[in-house]
């Protein structure tokens, strides 16, 4: 398999997967750090065409890091119609 075809299947096995919860979700919700992991996931997420909420919650990060997640957030609110970004500072 391909790496689209990767993409595409997984994106696709998130929307199945809500889809046929009991209760179907209103929205997916992914926590963002700057790292790949989650940059990959919250993507993943969006592609699904669902509301996706992507989160960042830095608590004592260090501001390139966090650089990083903004970054993150900015580019795929621009390219996906159904994300909306938000930040959680914890440091208090």
């Amino acid at each position: 398999m391909q790496t689209s075809e990767k993409v595409t299947f997984i994106s696709n096995w998130i929307k199945d997967y809500v889809n046929k919860m009991p209760t179907k979700a209103q929205s997916l919700i992914i926590g963002i750090s700057g790292g790949i992991d989650s940059s990959v996931s919250s993507t993943l997420s969006a592609m699904t065409g669902l509301k996706t909420i992507i989160l960042s919650m830095p608590i004592k990060q260090k501001s390139q890091q966090h650089d990083l997640s903004l970054k993150h957030q900015e580019r795929i609110v621009n390219k996906f119609k159904k994300v909306e970004a938000n930040t959680k500072k914890l440091d208090e």
